[in-house]
């Protein structure tokens, strides 16, 4: 009989082990407050890295970058467009992350924009405005609201 509840033991521990047993926080999608889905919620901190990159991107593509430019050398511009973006996602702003089909649409909008128009803030193109990209739905904490 020991042996029977011993074998079981074993079993369900294998088990649990194979197939994971992580608690996470933040759940795979979010739902917005009409019921639909509208993706995972990103940290700040990676869409501030991912804005910057886009940014330098358009810098570069525009040249921009360079002695005697707008920037003199990528980790400038880097340096630069992080803090900024940081100004714009941070968690105070964005307490429950940034919605990352709305990050992608930002992205998409940072890549298209146009040499001849200066990108200053982020806030002149509306798919990268704080209220397009910070998941309202969830909670300071990282809670999701039910």
């Amino acid at each position: 009989m020991n042996a029977r509840i011993s074998l079981v033991a074993l079993a369900l521990a294998s088990f649990f082990i194979a197939t994971g047993c992580e608690r996470r926080d933040v759940p795979t999608s979010e739902t917005h407050t009409t019921g639909a889905a509208i993706g995972p919620a990103l940290d700040n901190a990676a869409a501030v890295a991912s804005v910057a990159l886009a940014r330098c991107d358009r810098e570069a593509s525009c040249s921009k970058l360079g002695e005697g430019r707008d920037h003199p050398t990528r980790e400038s511009c880097l340096t630069e467009m992080r803090g900024k973006a940081e100004g714009d996602l941070n968690a105070s702003k964005c307490p429950g992350g940034v919605n990352r089909a709305s990050l992608d649409s930002c992205l998409a909008e940072i890549h298209a924009e146009s040499c001849g128009n200066p990108l200053d803030t982020l806030e002149r193109l509306a798919a990268c405005n704080t209220s397009a990209l910070c998941s309202r739905d969830r909670r300071p904490g990282g809670a999701p609201r039910y």
